[in-house]
């Protein structure tokens, strides 16, 4: 039988792991937005159309701040700042489009 003190302590560490989880809004359910401060949201949007040099798709950016993780959407932009991309606002919204619909 397992001891109570590892008992606890793995309910604390759970309970450490969730605060960080909810408390750094990394909480993604597909099935809903992620708990993000709109500013914030306005903010890193706003960077990514001036990454891409595309007002066009703020609405996308935006969709893709909400619904993705900070993770995703850091590694498609990664993706598509590679030298051999022709387009990288394309390959940027393809990447992050199969993540939402996928």
């Amino acid at each position: 039988m397992g001891s109570t003190a590892s008992n606890n302590e793995i309910i604390e560490t759970m309970k450490d792991k969730f605060t960080y989880l909810t408390m750094n809004n990394v909480y993604n359910d597909n099935n809903r937005k992620r708990h993000i401060n709109s500013d914030i949201a306005e903010f890193k949007a706003q960077k990514l159309v001036e990454k891409y040099n595309a007002p066009q798709s703020r609405n996308f950016f935006l969709k893709c701040i909400y619904h993705l993780t900070e993770a995703d959407i850091e590694n498609a932009v990664e993706l598509s700042m590679q030298p051999w991309v022709k387009s990288p606002i394309r390959y940027f919204v393809r990447i992050c489009y199969s993540k939402l619909n996928g």
